[in-house]
């Protein structure tokens, strides 16, 4: 092989580590197993399989929230979608937290059982976080204050 082709193949390489070093990722094994049921639940409601959505819930949550009522819920729900997109956000206290991108942008929260079902499993309206180290001391002491007044 030539010098160029692996100044080439040195150079992709560099590119896919630092690709991979800065998307984040879930790092314990049971980030990445929430995170596949985290996804298969969205592939679920994006196909209308409620049924297998609910089958994917621990005893917790169907304790909360019969299948019935679980089947109404989901009917108010389906407006919303499709979910294009799934982003991994962040994970704390085994709870992945992931922005769900359709017609409307949710944050989703999910975490599973002993038995790796579904325990919490809820959306809210999306809200990028503020990074503080960033802000002004101005814009600081307005945060403080809003906090106090809608907190």
């Amino acid at each position: 092989m030539s010098k160029i082709a692996y100044q080439l193949i040195a150079f992709q390489t560099i590119i896919f580590f630092f690709t991979v070093s800065s998307i984040k990722a879930q790092t314990t094994t049971l980030e990445q197993k929430t995170d596949k049921v985290a996804r298969l639940a969205v592939n679920y409601m994006n196909i209308d399989l409620p049924d297998s959505v609910y089958h994917l819930t621990g005893d917790q949550f169907r304790k909360t929230i019969s299948q019935p009522t679980w089947n109404n819920v989901y009917k108010q729900f389906v407006s919303l979608l499709p979910f294009t997109k799934t982003v991994f956000i962040s994970s704390k206290d085994s709870i992945n937290k992931y922005k769900l991108i359709g017609k409307i942008t949710l944050a989703y929260y999910v975490s599973l059982d002993q038995k790796g079902k579904l325990n919490n499993f809820s959306f809210v309206p999306y809200k990028d976080e503020v990074n503080v180290l960033k802000m002004t001391e101005a814009e600081r002491k307005t945060n403080i204050l809003a906090k106090k007044y809608y907190y």
